[in-house]
């Protein structure tokens, strides 16, 4: 399950991806009773804490807060938000065909540019990271330190998931987290028929905003024509997981083009027939390609 990549190098895509922010268009207020009604007796502010910090020229007053100022012999201001009804869980595959072809560097980008958009948006997120028997997981929250932990338990689970501390929760404990018509982000590669991921495309599951993240390259939804001679490329048997290098002729390319395109047409209906859900289709490492693929399914 192991990447080869460092870090650092982790680090580093998640700090460009810090630039290339989504817009969560369809946030809006609490109006029931389990995230509370009443006012905030803050001006203008919600009632969940965000941060103090020292007040700096250009701040609100009102945002002052004169018993933690008095303790501390200078002013600080306390930052509040409002809750939101809405919440986002980012579900990643962990298995192993998504550590073929830059796949995971991929789909590691794609949840960090989630994570940072959506937590700066005042959005609690969370993580559920899978694979077989292995699972790690982080519930809906927000802040600076949630944004941290959630990229750390991520990171950290793509380069050694040995170290990672085990967490198992159920689905039904999960729907308990997420109020109705939050994000569920599934990132994978949707492979496997009878697959995990694909199962949480079932109807039961509509009152959240599912959105399939699919990362495939092009030698999974379709695959190149070698022209003439033979090529050696690491093959993905997709109901055992296993993978082998093998010397591919043309008319081999040919029948696995067919049954890729067929499969990729084949999880496209299923799609469409689960309420025509909003997908993104990633396909390479590239970053602005990355934002508009998901930016457009959460509009």
């Amino acid at each position: 399950m192991q990447i080869q990549l460092s870090e650092e190098e982790l680090e580093d895509i998640h700090l460009q991806t810090r630039k290339m922010a989504l817009q969560f268009s369809s946030t809006h207020r609490v109006g029931g009773v389990q995230f509370g009604e009443r006012r905030s007796v803050y001006a203008d502010q919600g009632l969940e804490f965000r941060e103090m910090r020292d007040y700096e020229p250009g701040d609100d007053v009102t945002q002052i807060d004169f018993t933690a100022s008095e303790a501390e012999g200078k002013l600080l201001v306390v930052k509040r938000t409002e809750p939101r009804e809405m919440r986002s869980l980012i579900i990643f595959d962990l298995s192993k065909s998504m550590f073929l072809h830059k796949k995971a560097e991929t789909a590691y980008a794609a949840a960090s540019m989630i994570i940072f958009s959506a937590i700066n948006q005042e959005i609690p997120t969370g993580l559920w990271g899978r694979a077989g028997g292995f699972e790690v997981s982080k519930r809906p929250r927000g802040g600076r330190a949630q944004r941290r932990q959630v990229i750390n338990l991520l990171k950290d689970a793509l380069m050694d998931p040995r170290q990672v501390p085990k967490r198992i929760l159920t689905l039904e404990q999960w729907r308990r987290s997420l109020p109705e018509g939050s994000f569920v982000f599934i990132i994978s590669d949707f492979l496997g028929e009878n697959s995990f991921f694909m199962k949480l495309l079932e109807n039961k599951y509509s009152k959240y905003r599912i959105v399939p993240i699919v990362v495939q390259s092009e030698l999974e939804y379709t695959f190149p024509d070698i022209g003439v001679g033979r090529i050696t490329l690491p093959i993905m048997e997709v109901g055992s997981g296993n993978i082998q290098y093998k010397t591919l002729t043309r008319k081999d390319c040919a029948r696995i083009r067919a049954e890729n395109e067929k499969r990729f047409a084949k999880l496209k209906e299923i799609f469409k027939s689960n309420k025509n859900l909003r997908w993104a289709h990633i396909p390479n490492f590239d970053l602005e390609e990355i934002r508009q693929e998901i930016q457009k399914t959460i509009r």
